[in-house]
């Protein structure tokens, strides 16, 4: 609904598209196949690299989080609460890697 507003506030579909989870982007992507823009050439990209954007025809560029790695320092994190602590370090860095699926220009 909100990618329809925004191709009906363009009148046309934008030049690219950052949605911040998958299911947003499967409404996009839904959106896209419905109104025939499939072929289009906006650039969409995303959180939440799935392997399965590696088969689309639709090329989507994603931010891959390390998952793994996000829940290990939950867990400390919720660990140290439950103990009564303050959690060290508050922050915490993440790197992510970035999935290219578009061709350079």
């Amino acid at each position: 609904e909100m990618f329809a507003a925004l191709c009906a506030r363009l009148g046309r579909p934008p030049k690219a598209l950052f949605t911040a989870a998958c299911g947003l982007l499967e409404g996009v992507l839904r959106y896209m196949s419905q109104h025939r823009l499939l072929e289009s050439d906006i650039h969409l990209a995303s959180f939440d690299d799935h392997y399965l954007y590696d088969s689309l025809s639709v090329r989507i560029d994603t931010v891959q989080q390390d998952c793994r790695q996000l829940a290990l320092d939950c867990f400390e994190m919720i660990t140290q609460l439950v103990d009564d602590k303050e959690p060290t370090p508050l922050q915490r860095y993440l790197p992510a890697t970035l999935q290219w699926r578009h061709p350079e220009d």
